[in-house]
């Protein structure tokens, strides 16, 4: 027997026992409609809870993502950081090598030139007319003794020749 045939009046019934029958059967309907709107209800609560915790699991996974990718930005600026600092230092001590190289290369051709100095000719010869002034290198002057005048009154006083 179905359940609305066991709900159904008997067919000589009176008219009250019909309609309380027809009453029962419509409420039971109706909480059957209830039960499933609530089942339906729950069911969607149900994934609606399930789409926050996926959602929220996928944030968390986002976040931890962000921050392995922030941590492993910053190792690789650090690194980049440290190699410049190296770098700037190596080029700084190349720098100081090739400025001292030079300090060194110049001193010894320092060394190497001969001194000059300003002279007097006294007479005609190689290095002049009488009364010029010309440098020569130190070393020589003393065997040029008569020759020339390395006397700084000697040589201003041929240069002022030279203006008069």
């Amino acid at each position: 027997m179905s359940k609305n045939a066991k709900n159904a009046p008997p067919a000589n019934s009176p008219p009250e026992q019909v309609a309380a029958a027809a009453a029962a059967e419509a409420a039971q309907r109706e909480a059957e409609r209830i039960e499933a709107d609530r089942l339906a209800a729950d069911e969607a609560v149900r994934a609606e809870e399930q789409r926050r915790a996926d959602a929220e699991a996928a944030l968390a996974e986002a976040e931890q993502a962000a921050a392995a990718e922030a941590a492993r930005l910053a190792a690789e600026q650090a690194e980049a950081e440290r190699v410049a600092v190296e770098q700037a230092a190596r080029l700084e001590a190349e720098r100081r090598a090739a400025d001292d190289a030079a300090r060194a290369e110049a001193e010894h051709i320092a060394a190497e030139a001969p001194l000059l100095v300003h002279v007097r000719v006294l007479c005609l010869c190689e290095h002049g007319d009488c009364n010029d002034v010309v440098e020569l290198d130190a070393a020589l002057v003393a065997d040029l003794v008569g020759v020339v005048d390395a006397d700084p009154a000697a040589v201003a006083y041929a240069e002022s020749l030279k203006k008069a």
